[in-house]
């Protein structure tokens, strides 16, 4: 009996956007804390992500600095959610804002409204 090897997951190209609603926490503590390769594996076998796609990613998570294309660099603003919790976006403008809550509240309850004194 002859042995095929194992058909390939289809990859796709994911802009930073997708990637941010579809990677799991767990997952991007993961990417942000391991190397490059094991965060290309992780993320083409769970994602099915193009490499491309993925280094865009990690950049995003580390806020390291990406070649433009046209010879320059392109500082990535560091993202961040990996070190702090429950960061709404608004959709229209992309611009993100800090959501007070409880913490560790999934998804977030609004924070308890302290007496004025």
């Amino acid at each position: 009996m002859t042995d095929f090897p194992k058909p390939k997951k289809p990859v796709r190209a994911f802009t930073v956007h997708e990637l941010r609603g579809m990677v799991t926490a767990r997952h991007k503590v993961l990417l942000a804390n391991g190397k490059d390769e094991e965060g290309l594996a992780l993320m083409r076998e769970s994602y099915g992500a193009t490499d491309d796609s993925t280094l865009a990613f990690l950049a995003w998570l580390r806020g390291e600095t990406l070649p433009d294309g046209k010879g320059g660099s392109v500082t990535v603003q560091k993202n961040g959610s990996v070190d702090r919790f429950h960061v709404g976006t608004d959709m229209k403008t992309g611009d993100e804002y800090e959501v007070n809550s409880v913490p560790g509240s999934i998804p977030p309850r609004p924070a308890p409204k302290q007496p004025k004194r």
